[in-house]
């Protein structure tokens, strides 16, 4: 498989999680509403209309401690799933980078002159600047548009 097939493959595999984790996300908040609202019903109901901490399914109490330990739990599945999207997003990008050039073991370190330009004819030039680098300057000689 080509860089470029593995570089595609990746980034629809990322597509895919970031669809997941979005959904994940609207279910904690949903979840997390639902529970608020029916917190704010036992509260009323006990502040209220005087009918005990246990008159709803739960005590306040429990009611309190449910709703902190699955917020709990959600923030992490969140952290968790953010660090997983972004070591998948590092290492996508990782595999896009430029690798080095090596001449006779040394590294190439190439400079262009006019930046941005691609086509025409160049003169390159290699000067070495210690014993590990090589310094690369391409010149633009010919312009593309007038090679034709």
């Amino acid at each position: 498989m080509t860089t470029p097939e593995k570089l595609a493959k990746m980034q629809n595999n990322e597509i895919k999680i970031s669809a997941r984790y979005r959904w994940f996300f609207k279910l904690f908040i949903i979840t997390t509403l639902i529970l608020v609202i029916l917190l704010v019903l036992s509260a009323i109901g006990i502040i209220f209309l005087d009918l005990g901490t246990n008159w709803f399914l739960f005590g306040f109490v429990g009611w309190v401690i449910g709703l902190s330990l699955l917020i709990g739990l959600f923030i992490l599945l969140e952290i968790l799933f953010y660090l997983h999207f972004f070591l998948l997003r590092k290492k996508r990008v990782k595999l896009g980078m430029p690798q080095p050039e090596y001449i006779d073991g040394k590294k190439v370190i190439e400079i262009t002159f006019p930046r941005g330009t691609d086509g025409g004819i160049y003169s390159k030039t290699y000067i070495e600047i210690d014993s590990n680098n090589v310094l690369r300057l391409k010149n633009l000689m010919i312009p593309p548009d007038e090679l034709w």
